[in-house]
């Protein structure tokens, strides 16, 4: 599963950098610049469904990206996102009716996350 993993995180690795040189490519955030160096890598990404803005449709750039965003971009980039947002069940509790709640659980499935313990994310 690792090692699928690691393929799939250079395709979309190698993608990303390729479109970021790019310069045709239309920004689609309002705090992203399209000059900025990632901005090609950060359209890449949205045109592949790994990535979306936040409800007030900004990128965050300078955020840090949590572990319920993490689950959810290794999830799309495997192909499992329509399955994972359909869902709500997860095993943790503390993760119960967050939206990324199916994410989580399909990480763990594919053993790429885990918890702190059996019940807490």
């Amino acid at each position: 599963m690792i090692k699928n993993l690691k393929k799939v995180i250079s395709t979309v690795a190698a993608v990303a950098t390729l479109a970021s040189s790019a310069s045709a490519l239309a920004v689609s955030f309002p705090d992203v610049d399209e000059a900025a160096s990632y901005a090609g890598a950060v359209e890449a990404l949205v045109a592949l469904g790994v990535v979306n803005g936040d409800e007030n449709g900004k990128f965050n750039p300078d955020n840090s990206v949590t572990r319920a965003e993490f689950a959810k971009m290794v999830v799309e980039a495997l192909g499992d996102g329509d399955a994972a947002a359909s869902s709500s069940y997860t095993k943790f509790a503390d993760a119960q009716g967050h939206w990324a709640a199916g994410y989580i659980e399909t990480g763990v499935a594919k053993q790429f996350i885990n918890g702190y313990d059996e019940t807490t994310f």
